[in-house]
């Protein structure tokens, strides 16, 4: 069975008839919301075989704690423990008006760009290719701001600025680093976000030896409907 969802972890891109942003992380979290312990004892194991296979460790590829974060992750669209974002850019807004809904990620119009992770912590710098091809830094004092709306990061011009002339033909050339999730320890993450992951576990552990290659597991109904109010956007 597939995973429907968003784009795997560490990378995603998103396009439209203005613009395209991948996404990717540059910093893993240094915790997982769950621990080992906490996930055997929900899945009711009482042996240590499969520990190197359960284990919470974020650079663990085996770990099924960190998948089962993972999908949760991008199947909302969000970070769950706090995680450290790029997201690069072929073009800055147009310096026009925002028009229609703000719902979408970065549409490419208007004076503010929307981060494609969330919940927003902090923006750490917003960089850009000049026409002379040299790396320039947007101060966040004098050229925009940060808010949030409905979790989802945004970065405003202030008043009476514009967008910065870019390098023509290039591509990648606006780059926003960012954290984004719900907290630097366990005890910060919502609790619904937390049971979530570990009825996810269940299921990777249950169904460990039934996919094809490439197949990929997907989340259940009942996980899905456990963190509908945490998909980016929907939250409050």
């Amino acid at each position: 069975m597939l995973f429907a969802g968003r784009a795997m972890q560490g990378s995603q891109e998103r396009s439209d008839t203005a613009m395209r942003v991948n996404t990717t992380i540059t910093t893993v979290p240094s915790f997982e919301p769950v621990s080992t312990a906490q996930c055997k004892a929900h899945l009711r194991i009482f042996h240590s075989l499969d520990d190197t296979y359960i284990a919470a460790s974020t650079s663990g590829s085996t770990s099924i704690i960190t998948t089962a974060r993972q999908m949760i992750e991008n199947y909302c669209g969000i970070a769950i423990p706090n995680t450290t974002f790029t997201s690069v850019y072929d073009a800055f807004p147009q310096n026009t008006p925002v028009q229609g809904s703000s719902g979408e990620v970065y549409n490419g119009s208007g004076y503010e760009i929307a981060l494609p992770r969330s919940p927003l912590v902090s923006v750490t710098s917003v960089q850009y290719v000049d026409t002379s091809g040299n790396t320039q830094t947007l101060s966040a004092s004098t050229d925009y701001t940060v808010k949030s709306y409905n979790g989802i990061g945004r970065i405003q011009l202030l008043d009476g600025k514009s967008w910065p002339s870019l390098v023509g033909g290039g591509a990648g050339v606006v780059t926003v680093v960012y954290v984004a999730g719900w907290g630097s320890t366990a005890t910060a993450i919502p609790i619904a976000l937390k049971h979530a992951i570990l009825m996810q576990c269940s299921t990777l552990y249950d169904y460990r030896s039934t996919l094809s290659p490439g197949q990929q597991y997907e989340v259940p109904s009942t996980i899905k409907a456990l963190i509908a109010q945490y998909k980016s956007g929907e939250y409050q």
